[in-house]
């Protein structure tokens, strides 16, 4: 596209529409860097798409960017700093040793670790540990940022709680991930700070292996969530969110148990998804998380996304029967069909991800009444219908660092 449209085609072309075809090359990195090097305005059309993240995933990765876009700005980052939406920074890597040439810690330093975040004026997502964010905590309320994703360890209450304080205004999206919070002597666990804060711009929040995570309603509030999403989480802590919630995730079979009346309650939504790894037990935590988590009578639509399952079967010697022989066995049919004459449930989602057009017609012909009610939706085009996609980080067998849509 940059050799067919030169300088001075360029000049009629409305930008959108330039912006527009250039979107279609996201993944096409050797189109976008001929079109960024074809003049200076093909460049500031093509860089906010060749660069749009960031990832330093080792303390070595930091120290390089700390210099390419603090120390010799604006001369070597000029451009790139402008396109950069999304940063990760690895919460697992030693940044705790970091260390400039006058052996001055720098990660550890709040003025340096905010020097650094300012060279991105439009950053909006951030990965990182729970102390890396504690650090820049201060300079939310002035960001771009609405998206947080923060890893950590057996932190302070006290710090994790201003944290939430000074983002409450901003932050749209927050994922809680390893973050355990010590329990007392006896088995009681530490309370949070006095200090009450309200999430009112919070619409989605993600519980993703914490435990001792309690939110209570007189020092947390998050009024306007929408979507919650649930992977190995042992504690309730549902009285701080609010009384409808639009969409519900929840991943493996370890959920909330709401044991402390004071502290948990019943789930009102009107979707539920879950993420299957493993069928074994589908039926079984179908009937749990509707009994244990949800307000029945409210759910009207439950998605199951089968991760995985098109690849299992792909096998020339096996069949549907071979892998999903559950589905007929465990009854999950009448079972369906019981909630939605009871008025409990309107339609049925299955999603089967890279599923082959076989495995999708032996599965259709597992549900004869869900097809004659109608209630039945079964496709492959998207990773979930309800939920909606969720950007994480993973790190490849090779040792390099790939984005990718996931749960």
């Amino acid at each position: 596209m940059a050799t067919m449209y030169g300088i001075n085609s360029f000049q009629t072309l409305p930008t959108e529409l330039v912006s527009l075809v250039v979107q279609e090359l996201l993944y096409d990195r050797n189109s976008l860097k001929a079109c960024a090097s074809t003049c200076r305005r093909w460049r500031s059309i093509a860089l906010p798409f060749l660069f749009p993240r960031l990832c330093l995933p080792d303390s070595t990765a930091f120290l390089r960017a700390y210099q390419f876009f603090v120390l010799d700005a604006p001369r070597a980052g000029a451009g790139i700093w402008q396109s950069v939406r999304e940063m990760v920074v690895d919460p697992h890597s030693p940044l705790s040793h970091l260390a400039s040439e006058s052996s001055t810690p720098v990660w550890h330093d709040r003025h340096c670790m905010l020097a650094f975040l300012r060279a991105f004026p439009r950053l909006k997502a951030l990965h990182c540990s729970l102390a890396v964010a504690s650090l820049i905590s201060s300079s939310l309320p002035q960001s771009l940022i609405t998206t947080l994703d923060i890893h950590g360890w057996r932190y302070d209450i006290l710090s994790f709680t201003k944290l939430l304080r000074a983002a409450s205004g901003t932050l749209r999206t927050l994922t809680l991930k390893d973050i355990r919070f010590p329990v007392c002597h006896g088995g009681k666990v530490h309370t949070f700070s006095p200090l009450q804060v309200s999430m009112l711009a919070l619409t989605e929040l993600s519980v993703i292996c914490c435990e001792n995570l309690r939110f209570f309603p007189c020092v947390i509030q998050m009024p306007n969530v929408e979507t919650l999403r649930l992977d190995s989480c042992d504690m309730p802590f549902t009285a701080s969110l609010p009384a409808l919630l639009k969409t519900l995730v929840i991943q493996r079979e370890q959920v909330p148990a709401h044991t402390d009346t004071d502290t948990g309650k019943l789930l009102s939504t009107d979707n539920v998804v879950i993420v299957c790894h493993s069928t074994d037990w589908l039926r079984r935590r179908l009937q749990h998380t509707i009994a244990q988590i949800c307000v029945q009578s409210r759910i009207k639509h439950l998605e199951l996304v089968l991760l995985g399952i098109g690849e299992i079967i792909t096998h020339p010697y096996l069949t549907l029967a071979d892998h999903s022989a559950f589905l007929q066995e465990d009854g999950l049919e009448e079972w369906v069909v019981r909630l939605h004459k009871d008025g409990l449930l309107e339609r049925l989602i299955i999603t089967a991800e890279r599923s082959r057009p076989s495995f999708l017609q032996e599965l259709r012909a597992r549900f004869p009444l869900l097809q004659r009610l109608g209630i039945l939706d079964i496709q492959t085009e998207s990773p979930s219908v309800l939920a909606p996609p969720c950007r994480r980080y993973v790190e490849s067998f090779t040792g390099t660092w790939t984005w990718t849509r996931s749960w």
